[in-house]
């Protein structure tokens, strides 16, 4: 059953590469939006408006390593189909076509 399970896991993260690809915001010069410099996180007054960061304070794993905060950024939404520029729900924007054309194998 080990086999199978591997093989599932292996076979659905292809299709996911294949079926979703979701863009994230990123600062004026390029560089990934940092809402945890160091592992602690950053001061209100400096943090990115799209930083929603992860508390680990008294987490076993990351708490001996000295950080109490994990990196965790919004990703960019789309207006709704049909919604005409009007603010409701955040819709997840892809960029890539719901099409399993094979593209991790053989590229774009």
């Amino acid at each position: 059953d080990e086999i199978h399970t591997s093989s599932l896991m292996v076979w659905a993260q292809f299709i996911d590469h294949e079926l979703a690809h979701v863009p994230f915001p990123t600062m004026d010069n390029g560089e990934g939006i940092q809402c945890c410099p160091n592992g602690t996180l950053a001061p209100a007054a400096l943090r990115h408006p799209r930083c929603m960061p992860i508390d680990l304070t008294g987490d076993a794993f990351y708490g001996p390593q000295g950080r109490t905060c994990m990196n965790f950024v919004r990703s960019m939404v789309a207006v709704g189909a049909g919604s005409e520029c009007v603010f409701g729900y955040a819709e997840q924007l892809n960029q890539i076509t719901h099409w399993i054309d094979g593209s991790v194998i053989y590229g774009s």
